[in-house]
């Protein structure tokens, strides 16, 4: 009689090896969606409430808008950064809970600097006398 479980592959297949690298960037990106609607909001605002203060500032804003989606990004990326590094030295991950504030704390300070930096522009602008 022939054994059934010799007949199955999977049984014999080997397991991906877990990469816990991997899986720290995998749990950042999972992230960064929802992360990028927040902060961008809060740049959306300050450039609308910007640009209604005075025309001339619409360019001014759209810079300031593209260069603080690239310093968000940044610090975005330095959340995962700052795990692995940790994991390189310590070979232990992140507890779930320290995983999560440090990705508040990152939201809520890139949320703050987005917002410090639609600020700039006015200030451009009144020094300026586009106001």
């Amino acid at each position: 009689m022939e054994n059934i479980l010799d007949d199955d592959l999977s049984l014999h297949e080997e397991l991906p090896e877990y990469d816990p690298l991997e899986s720290i960037v995998e749990w950042w990106e999972s992230k960064r969606r929802g992360y990028n609607q927040r902060v961008g909001a809060i740049g959306l605002f300050g450039g609308v409430l910007l640009s209604l203060m005075a025309i001339e500032l619409v360019v001014i804003c759209i810079i300031f808008g593209i260069f603080t989606a690239i310093i968000a990004n940044i610090l975005f990326c330095s959340g995962w950064l700052i795990e692995c590094v940790y994991f390189s030295f310590s070979h232990r991950l992140f507890g779930d809970r320290f995983r999560k504030g440090l990705y508040m704390v990152g939201l809520v300070f890139s949320m703050l600097l987005v917002g410090m930096i639609s600020i700039i522009p006015a200030i451009i602008g009144m020094f300026s006398g586009a106001l």
